[in-house]
């Protein structure tokens, strides 16, 4: 088979509605490949792949390959597999500037050239998030260190709150015991002071009874000694009397 043979049918059209639409540069680069691997013996996956362009359509003449402009399904290629051949190759380099002349005017004819600088800011902005991560839990352990000093302090400052707190407390209770003794002291003078009352208030009629019968025990006292002075008298007349009639 002659090279212009081999170039009708790797650019042939697809027959059929239901053929895969390729784009130039993709069936170039599998050109390049079929050549590559028809010098050698070992068969790639790209070959043995029966999905594969160059087993699945039929292939133009080269004139439509040079009429026509390369299309936007550029984006879309495939990869192309490793070429076993070393960098020192003729068949090598040779493929490397048909690849390159290829590729020259593709970026002139990129639809979205606005998507390439998009990219850097998320490139430059995804390193800086695993070091605001990284910074944001040193705060966090300082705080944690800080938590158990302040509750030591804490701690330690409401120990002598609970000591003076028990100091009220005792006092508290000391004063309410004396204050109760002292009421109970108070409440057992008063009932002694009520019962001495009492008993004076007793003496004291048992004093004017008695000051009365003084009275009335004077009074026949002297109504005694009266009778006795006058029965004296008497008797003292009668025994003149009797002394008188003797003689």
């Amino acid at each position: 088979m002659s090279q212009e043979e081999f170039f009708q049918q790797l650019f042939a059209p697809a027959a059929g509605p239901a053929a895969p639409q390729l784009s130039q540069d993709q069936l170039f680069d599998d050109w390049l490949v079929q050549d590559v691997l028809l010098d050698d013996t070992t068969p790639t996956a790209s070959v043995a792949d029966p999905a594969s362009p160059i087993h699945s359509s039929p292939v133009t003449p080269p004139d439509s390959f040079l009429s026509t402009p390369p299309a936007i399904h550029i984006k879309h290629e495939t990869q192309i597999p490793p070429l076993p051949q070393g960098p020192d190759d003729p068949l090598t380099v040779a493929i490397a500037a048909l690849m390159a002349a290829a590729s020259s005017p593709v970026p002139a004819q990129q639809p979205h050239p606005v998507m390439t600088p998009l990219s850097t800011p998320q490139m430059i902005s995804e390193p800086a998030s695993p070091l605001l991560k990284l910074e944001q839990p040193e705060p966090i352990q300082h705080q944690q260190q800080q938590q158990p000093q302040r509750g030591k302090k804490r701690a330690s400052s409401d120990e002598p709150l609970d000591e003076a707190a028990l100091k009220r407390q005792k006092n508290t209770d000391a004063a309410r015991r004396s204050r109760l003794r002292k009421v109970m002291k108070m409440e057992a003078l008063e009932k002694q002071v009520a019962e001495l009352e009492k008993t004076k208030t007793s003496l004291l009629l048992r004093v004017a009874v008695l000051d009365a019968e003084k009275a009335g025990l004077q009074s026949k006292e002297a109504s005694y000694e009266a009778r006795i002075k006058m029965l004296e008298s008497q008797l003292a007349d009668a025994h003149v009397a009797l002394q008188a009639k003797d003689k």
